[in-house]
């Protein structure tokens, strides 16, 4: 395989990767967040249902977008292709940097769900006394 196959090779799969991790983080998480928010009325809890699948996309997304196959020492095309092992550097970083951010993600949506729940269990002992 030519360099240059490899980087679009290489590319694309970071990108069906960056697209199917997301899609099964979706999947493995939706469940549970409508449990978590199950009898939740309001504006809040309607926010973050809908909110989890183009979270999760997005940060997928800006993790592939993330990576740049230029450095100081690849400032053009030709220079990027001829060298295969930063290529492969390269579509580690990708790797990396998706699984990185959907995990920083999916973080940042949990700590959002658990003060959404602080704050919606507060209002509902607010308003029984």
């Amino acid at each position: 395989m030519t360099n240059e196959t490899y980087l679009v090779v290489s590319y694309f799969t970071a990108l069906a990767a960056a697209v199917v991790l997301a899609l099964l983080t979706i999947t493995w998480l939706r469940g549970g967040a409508r449990r978590a928010l199950a009898g939740r009325d309001g504006k809040l809890a309607n926010f973050l249902r809908r909110v989890l699948s183009p979270w999760v996309v997005l940060v997928a997304m800006f993790a592939f977008l993330s990576v740049s196959y230029f450095d100081c020492s690849h400032k053009n095309y030709q220079a990027v292709v001829q060298d295969r092992e930063h290529l492969e550097d390269v579509s580690r970083s990708h790797a990396s940097r998706i699984t990185g951010f959907v995990t920083f993600g999916v973080f940042c949506y949990a700590v959002a769900l658990t003060l959404a729940l602080a704050v919606t269990a507060k209002i509902a002992t607010k308003n029984q006394r």
